[in-house]
């Protein structure tokens, strides 16, 4: 306890020695002859190796001719670490600082995959391990397997490891040893976990929590949170100065930069309101430090939001990516393809997709067809007898946009492309099929000829989201469209300031609603309307209903506002949790929740009847009706049968184990059914990420049908003009008659 309590005062020293060790680094570690210093050598076969950066956490320098280096002895150290050159790996990038008299030599070794050009890198983030068991190992194996087929030059986690459990297995199971290659780690808000020095655990594993390293040419800067479910002694300051001093060398050999970091959008290092807009990224520190004018900055590789993403900056001098957890939710492991101009593009492997064999006869009767890209909640749109399809792209290939088939013959019309991703459904509206992307781009297209009619940008024109990004790009907006036909209006966004009407005719803003204190909270659900209430839920923060006419809030259910603790789980309104999609019928409004399924008074908001299973819901399924009963997905027990007279479970109907799981920390094997069963010719048939199509009896929960397809679905089915439309995660499109 001793020692870590000096350590951490020590750390309150850092900044006051900051200016005068740093300016003798830039020097090129020249000091004076009766300066203390710390020294080493950094060799390769023996022999010296010139130009080799290395840094004791805040002064920088590059190594002589002899491969020997001096910097400055002063407190707070901790690590004297080395940045490894392209072409080259080290044993370990760190050694434990023992005082200004201890050697600290590096040897390096040959690499040939960071050699200068073209490279790889394996990125895993979000893994949350609590142990070494055997599905961690089985997911490693994967990735090393992808990984020696790509040659990558390194594994990089980006945070979130998680805790002291998963910190001390992580480093016995993914190492040099376990895949061959180096492994770097980056530390998350889950690796901060400590009262006051935070970052102990994550020192003790894995060195210094933030540093440098190349690979094909390219310059690794690696920053780590500077919050968590502890305190660091660490500040924002202290990195920040360490940044300059490194970036300096990095922009004086005319290398590009890529930043290695857990959560790019809420570190509180880097303000990023502008990267996309004018590529612009500093740092919040009292004198900014502009990273575009510090260095040849190029990309972001980050975790933290469990999700796939890879954007642009408006100009394209900016790429960022983001990858989910490797066995939960998507289940990604991603190889980051650079080439010879510093351009990203991620090759995204999904749970065991290297397996995964499409059907690619058309169904009879029907018709089968392909686009690029991927669709995710997105059910088929089908109107003026034809299918629209909106699709995303995670692999920086370009491929989001919406493509229009023909719906008796399945000919491809025409392809739209938009300037982000479509997570969520396409509408048709008064002859105009209505599309929003995930930056909050709303436009109106032709049906016939993909032209554009009108265009809302909800970001500029609304000015929704507070000042602090959140998730994603501007925070995504991964939330469904709803359109009521009664007002000829279109219901956007999710609740408070991210909720508005727009008109469907001319793209222009009708209402949204008058208390604008709230912020942006996400979910796929979309808001429904009945009763003269529009009804909105979020994520993890409540229900709401405003006046249809006006926007006007008239109640509200959410919870506690409290960090995410266990408290907070016990806190407000149990059924608030993952909020399905509701649907209105006869005066009351029916939803799922994370266990529940509700009856409520869309007048109040209240619960009028209410179930609480034994299983768990805990997806964004919608329920459908037939007579006096109600069907629903679920997270364990497939389809849910409702009996709404005694508002009792009458039947489960399982699924089998899922190809691809997209909910929130549920592992695999899952038996889950997240779409939105619909009602065709008699049964109630659903789309599973099983990778087959179901039916189901009504009445009993017999199975009828299970048509496999090969690759899972999580968009929903559609029925129109008596057929039956599907579009699974890989772009493929069936009609089946």
């Amino acid at each position: 306890m001793e020692a870590k309590k000096a350590c951490y005062v020590n750390r309150r020293s850092f900044i006051k020695n900051a200016a005068a060790g740093g300016a003798a680094a830039f020097a090129g570690g020249v000091l004076a002859a009766d300066a203390a210093s710390v020294k080493g050598r950094v060799t390769a076969d023996g022999k010296g190796m010139a130009g080799v950066v290395v840094t004791d956490g805040l002064n920088c320098t590059e190594t002589a001719e002899d491969g020997s280096w001096s910097l400055p002895a002063r407190e707070g150290v901790r690590f004297i670490s080395v940045t490894p050159p392209s072409g080259w790996r080290v044993p370990c990038h760190y050694i434990r600082f023992a005082g200004a008299g201890a050697p600290y030599d590096f040897n390096l070794l040959p690499w040939a995959a960071s050699k200068p050009g073209p490279f790889t890198i394996m990125h895993i983030g979000d893994s949350e391990i609590r142990d070494d068991s055997a599905r961690e190992r089985v997911w490693i194996a994967r990735a090393k397997r992808f990984a020696d087929e790509r040659n990558c030059a390194f594994f990089v986690h980006t945070g979130d490891i998680c805790a002291a459990k998963g910190m001390e297995a992580h480093r016995r199971i993914m190492n040099f040893e376990t895949v061959g290659r180096p492994v770097f780690y980056v530390q998350g808000n889950h690796d901060i976990i400590a009262p006051e020095y935070g970052e102990a655990t994550f020192e003790k594993y894995y060195g210094p929590c933030w540093y440098s390293l190349d690979a094909g040419g390219v310059h690794f800067i690696v920053t780590p949170m500077t919050w968590g479910d502890g305190k660091p002694s660490y500040t924002v300051e202290e990195i920040v100065a360490w940044l300059r001093n490194d970036l300096a060398i990095a922009k004086r050999k005319g290398q590009p930069v890529m930043l290695l970091t857990h959560g790019a959008y809420d570190t509180y290092i880097y303000d990023t309101r502008r990267i996309y807009t004018e590529s612009k990224i500093v740092t919040m520190t009292k004198e900014p430090l502009d990273l575009r004018a510090a260095c040849d900055f190029k990309a972001i590789i980050h975790g933290h939001l469990h999700d796939n993403y890879f954007l642009r900056s408006n100009d394209g001098k900016i790429e960022v990516v983001s990858v989910a957890p490797p066995y939960m939710q998507l289940a990604t492991l991603q190889v980051i393809h650079v080439d010879k101009d510093h351009r990203l593009y991620a090759e995204n492997r999904y749970a065991e997709s290297e397996t995964w064999k499409p059907v690619e006869t058309p169904p009879p009767g029907g018709w089968y067809a392909k686009v690029p890209g991927i669709v995710f909640y997105g059910a088929p749109c089908v109107a003026d007898g034809r299918v629209f399809v909106g699709t995303l792209d995670w692999a920086g290939t370009n491929t989001e946009g919406v493509f229009a088939f023909d719906a008796a013959t399945g000919k491809r019309l025409w392809s739209h492309p938009t300037k982000a991703n479509i997570l969520t459904r396409i509408l048709h509206a008064n002859g105009k099929v209505i599309v929003h992307d995930v930056d909050w781009n709303f436009q109106a297209l032709d049906p016939a000829t993909g032209r554009e009619i009108w265009h809302f940008n909800a970001l500029d024109t609304v000015g929704l989201l507070n000042a602090r990004l959140g998730h994603g790009k501007s925070a995504e907006s991964k939330t469904a469209m709803t359109y009521d036909p009664k007002s000829n209006r279109l219901y956007a966004g999710t609740i408070q300031r991210a909720l508005f009407a727009l008109d469907p005719d001319t793209g222009t803003i009708c209402w949204r609603p008058q208390d604008q204190k709230g912020g942006y909270s996400g979910t796929p659900s979309a808001v429904v309307v009945g009763e003269g209430v529009v009804v909105s839920g979020s994520f993890w923060q409540g229900l709401y209903g405003y006046d249809e006419k006006t926007g006007k809030e008239l109640w509200r259910h959410t919870r506690k506002p409290s960090r995410i603790t266990s408290e907070w789980y016990k806190s407000g309104l149990p059924w608030l949790e993952r909020v399905g999609f509701p649907v209105f019928r006869d005066g009351k409004l029916y939803l799922t929740s994370a266990n529940e399924f509700l009856e409520v008074d869309p007048h109040t908001g209240e619960p009028v009847r209410r179930i609480k299973f034994k299983f768990s819901v805990n997806c964004y399924t919608q329920p459908a009706f037939m007579g006096d009963r109600a069907y629903f997905g679920s997270r364990t027990k497939g389809l849910v049968c409702l009996d709404l007279k005694t508002f009792t479970v009458a039947w489960t109907a399982p699924v089998e184990d899922a190809l691809l799981v997209t909910v929130h920390y549920q592992y695999p094997p899952a038996k889950l059914l997240s779409s939105c069963p619909v009602v065709w010719k008699g049964l109630i048939w659903a789309t599973c990420q099983d990778g087959a199509l179901y039916a189901w009896d009504p009445a009993t929960g017999e199975r009828r049908e299970r048509i496999f397809t090969g690759v899972p679905y999580v968009a929903s089915a559609t029925v129109a003009d008596d057929r039956l439309y599907v579009a699974d995660f890989m772009g493929h499109v069936r009609c089946f008659a």
